[in-house]
């Protein structure tokens, strides 16, 4: 709602006559509403990468640094026990962001097994992550 009283305040100077004002409003709620879903949808992760970076704004406390970093530590050991074609494709999905047609074309391999290999990584780390306390 915040958005489409902005949206208003912004363009003031162009808005229809005042009898006509209330559907205007409708209709740039609505609109808003849909694009705001659609990117949603689009870049699922950029919200919570703004939540992340609110809360990056706050200083850990030093046990928290111990145990991100020892969770960071942990995490690139169960990378490392990959199976190296399972883990050359997790690194070139998940932190290089490559899709899985440009992996495939870059390993000379298919997209469906670039898929077999990133569903046997991610068993692999949800173990891993399972057997964590």
């Amino acid at each position: 709602m915040q958005d489409t009283f902005l949206r208003l305040w912004e363009r003031r100077s162009h808005l229809p006559q005042r009898s006509m004002l209330s559907g205007y409003v409708v209709r740039t709620g609505r609109n808003l509403a849909i694009d705001f879903n659609r990117r949603a949808r689009i870049v699922p992760f950029v919200y919570d990468i703004r939540l992340l970076e609110f809360m990056a704004d706050t200083t850990p406390s030093p046990e928290e640094n111990a145990i991100a970093a020892q969770t960071l530590r942990d995490l690139s050991g169960a990378i490392a026990a990959l199976p190296p074609r399972a883990r050359e494709v997790f690194v070139m999905a998940r932190i290089e962001g490559m899709t899985y047609v440009e992996i495939a074309e870059r390993l000379g391999i298919s997209p469906k097994t670039v898929f077999s290999h990133m569903v046997v990584a991610l068993e692999r780390l949800e173990a891993f992550q399972q057997d964590e306390p």
